[in-house]
């Protein structure tokens, strides 16, 4: 036996620099035609947190991320076409960078360091 789901879809522009504030959570259900945050079959329901939505999602491309990286750096190290130092370095920075990302532990130099670092 099928059941019958009521599925709305809701499109709307966000700014993705923070969360959603719960002034604007509240002006869309006082908008909506019952005045009630969202029905469903006669029972309210209230709306998902949306930050920890977010930090899930920013936290699941940062992991992709790491690895997309590791394994560029481990396939380029692989082709045995480069020296020794850089074949070595990448890796183990960007595994010396998943271990302290791992255990929480902040940036390991400032932007301002890593900038220099780059130019040289």
């Amino acid at each position: 036996m099928r059941r019958k789901r009521d599925v709305k879809l809701v499109v709307r522009a966000m700014d993705t620099n923070g969360p959603i504030p719960d002034a604007i959570l509240q002006s869309e259900a006082a908008s909506s035609s019952s005045g009630l945050p969202f029905q469903s079959q006669g029972k309210q329901v209230e709306p998902a947190p949306v930050s920890a939505d977010l930090s899930a999602l920013r936290r699941h491309f940062e992991i992709s991320l790491y690895f997309l990286l590791l394994t560029g750096v481990l396939t380029l190290g692989a082709t045995g076409k480069l020296d020794l130092v850089s074949i070595l370095v990448p890796p183990v920075a960007l595994l010396f960078k998943g271990y302290r990302w791992w255990r929480g532990m902040g940036p390991e130099i400032s932007n301002r360091v890593g900038g220099w670092i780059t130019i040289g």
